[in-house]
Parts: structure tokens; sequence; C-alpha cells
């Protein structure tokens, strides 16, 4: 097994790996396995990351929506970040490799492991795809328990988003949530139908921890406007018309002024807090990621780590 060992002072293609090492706790060294030119995706890190985890043992229902919504992805250059395990991380790896995106996959023993044996296969496949099997821990480090809670902070901390696909209230991944926030990146939480226990983990984070409810691709637009307004643009009837598209002309110089002066009286507006106005003032979500993300393209306004200001 070929595996390379990176530390902070390490360089790709003359770029510093500091990002790397932007987390909670940070480790001294990574190792990494890997083809040579995969290596680039760390550059990508934390801002195309995507952490999908979950439950070892998931419901029939979670599988689809992992592998629904990562296929909703394909194209978007997102980096999905899992931990190798049974389940719901196994899926989101297989997911992301048919719908042509990248993955990673960090291990919670040592870069010469594979835990569990039987994901070995799978583990092959995200390197021959262009992906990359990460461990903080020494090469030869068993898989102790205490590493895949440890483990979960890079997930956490080398994504911009991390969904939560299914999470009763003690599972393990309830930890990376708490990373998740620890490290103030975005939560997202499958919601949960009543009184369903493998989904109580899931449904606490959104009710106690203003986690993100992930209902689609379309839901990681409080994280990738682009995400949110890339359905709508698919949907688009290309049939409209004057008066219809000066209604979103008009739609769009009232963003533009509420954001002024916001800007102008607080320094600016969350997306979430500029998403709440918008949905008083009677537009749809749709409509409102769209408006956003066209002001965005014409450098009308301006995200800043999703805080929104006027360009000026």
């Amino acid at each position: 097994m070929k595996f390379v060992k990176l530390s902070r002072a390490s360089l790709i293609e003359g770029n510093s790996l500091e990002n790397l090492f932007n987390v909670i706790e940070p480790p001294q060294n990574f190792y990494v396995e890997g083809q040579d030119k995969a290596l680039k995706l760390l550059l990508q890190l934390p801002q195309r990351g995507f952490a999908v985890v979950g439950t070892r043992y998931p419901s029939p229902r979670s599988v689809q929506e992992v592998r629904r919504i990562i296929s909703e992805l394909e194209g978007t250059g997102l980096v999905i970040i899992s931990g190798l395990a049974k389940g719901i991380d196994a899926e989101a790896h297989k997911a992301a490799i048919a719908s042509g995106l990248h993955t990673i996959a960090v291990l919670g023993s040592g870069i010469t492991k594979t835990y569990p044996p039987e994901n070995h296969e799978l583990r092959e496949k995200i390197i021959s795809n262009q992906g990359l099997v990460v461990s903080e821990f020494e090469p030869d480090s068993i898989p102790f328990p205490s590493n895949f809670l440890n483990r979960n902070r890079i997930i956490s901390g080398w994504s911009q988003g991390t969904w939560i696909v299914e999470a009763s209230y003690k599972s393990g991944a309830l930890s990376t949530a708490k990373w998740t926030r620890g490290q103030e990146k975005f939560c997202y939480a499958t919601p949960c139908f009543p009184g369903d226990p493998r989904l109580a983990g899931n449904q606490s984070l959104i009710d106690d921890y203003n986690a993100y409810p992930m209902w689609g691709s379309h839901s990681l637009g409080s994280c990738w406007i682009e995400l949110a307004a890339r359905r709508k643009n698919k949907r688009k009837n290309k049939n409209y018309d004057q008066s219809c598209n000066y209604f979103f002309t008009s739609k769009q110089n009232l963003l533009i002024q509420k954001v002024s002066d916001e800007t102008f009286e607080r320094g600016g507006l969350h997306i979430n807090e500029l998403l709440d106005w918008a949905l008083q003032e009677r537009w749809s979500t749709d409509e409102f990621y769209v408006e956003l993300q066209k002001a965005l393209d014409a450098e009308l306004l301006v995200n800043d780590n999703g805080l929104v200001l006027k360009n000026i």
C-alpha cells in the first residue's frame, strides 16, 4: 500500500495545506492514500466539502434519500466526505462514485487498516475513481472505538456542510453534528416522521440546535447558493411573457434595496434572515434563491460566508 504523510509544512502544487489543519485539536500529520492527481482535492476543502454521515443500520428510506440527493449533486464539483463505515457512510461513498463526484473516506484506524474489512473493495473503488482515503492515526493503528468519535471532527472540519441522514438519540453520528456546531459549520438533518425512533436524533438537531431540514439538494442553498437556484433553473418555463420578466426584475430590485438598507444599518444580512424576509413578502423559496443568485452573478451583492452585503 502506497500512502503519503502530510504535515502543515507540506505543499501540493506549491499550495499550503494549512486549511486541513484548521480543525479542533488538529493532528500533527495526516496519512493519505490515493492517486497523485487526486491529492488536489485537499485544496478544495473545506469550501467544497460536503459530509454525509449516519447510522450503520439505516432504514431503506434513508438509503434511498442518500442516493437521490447525492445524485442531484452531479456536476456540482462538491466533494463527498464520510467515514467508510457500514451503512450510511458506505452508501454516501457509493452514491458519490455513481454520480461522478469525488469522495474522501476518513478512517477511524491507521491508513494500512480497513474497517470494517468488508469495505475493502469500496475503498479500492474510491481510490480508482480519483478519491482519497485519509487517517490522522499512525499507519498500523487498530480501530479503537474512541478513534471514530475523534475522526468525526475531521469529517466536519473538512466540510462546509454536514448532513446527518439518520440518527437515533444515541447514534454516534450525532458526535459529527456536535463537531459541526463547534466548528461553526452548516448542519443539515433529515426530518423525522412523528414517533419514529430511528430519526429521533435528527429531529432533536432540528428542534434544539437549529439544524436545517434536508429535503433535497436545494436545501443546501444556505451553504452553497448556486444549489438552490439550480433546481429552479432546470424547471424554468421558457415561455414567460414580458410582464412575468418584469415581475422577476422588480423582485430583484426589492432584494437589492433590502440588502443595501441592511448593509448600511447593520453591516449586512445573513442568508437565512434574508430568506425569512422574502417569505414574508410572499416569495417562494425557489424565487428567492434564483433572484439572489442573479444578483450575486451580476456582482450587485456579495456573499461573505453566508452574510449578504451590498457591493459598494
